[in-house]
């Protein structure tokens, strides 16, 4: 089954939430079909073709992504920054002063897992 997948022009620049149970299908019926619509569009053209940053934290999508960019002939764009290897990235390594890091780590966490909502549970992120 072919999935076209059209965007209304907002779209394009104001972001996406897909919600689903697990295992309800949302890799399988809408980011993968999206990743092989995009990632081919203008493949062959250096100027043109689409580069994006994928943020992963299971790393099946990766190797989907992997498969998908080799299908199209793009293998050498894959680019991976991880924790072990050959490209890293240390968000700690910048001129900001100790807190300013301090908050802008929480701020991260905070945005990930989620502020936590009772001040009577002991958490390690306290932004206020």
């Amino acid at each position: 089954m072919a999935i076209r997948l059209q965007s209304l022009d907002w779209g394009l620049y104001t972001g996406i939430a897909l919600f689903g149970s697990i295992g309800s299908g949302k890799t399988y019926g809408l980011i993968l079909p999206a990743m092989r619509q995009l990632f081919a569009y203008k493949a062959d053209d250096p100027d043109r073709k689409l580069y994006d940053i994928v943020l992963e934290v299971k790393g099946g999508l990766c190797l989907q992504l992997q498969r998908i960019l080799k299908w199209r002939g793009r293998e050498q764009d894959y680019v991976e920054v991880s924790l072990d290897g050959n490209i890293r990235y240390n968000s700690l390594n910048n001129s900001l002063g100790p807190y300013a890091q301090v908050f802008n780590i929480a701020s991260i966490i905070t945005s990930i897992w989620g502020k936590v909502r009772s001040r009577s549970c002991s958490s390690p992120i306290q932004t206020s």
